[in-house]
């Protein structure tokens, strides 16, 4: 996401300009994990 006006204490984070998130699921051995991971950009 670029909208980062929702962001508290947005202006601590200088140079900030996206935030993004990805979710992997995994089913191994009959059992599924879900694992999100998050990145700042600049």
């Amino acid at each position: 996401s670029t909208c980062l006006a929702t962001l508290p204490d947005v202006a601590r984070w200088k140079g900030l300009k996206s935030i993004g998130m990805v979710e992997s699921q995994r089913t191994f051995n009959g059992r599924t994990s879900l694992e999100r991971r998050y990145y700042i950009s600049t």
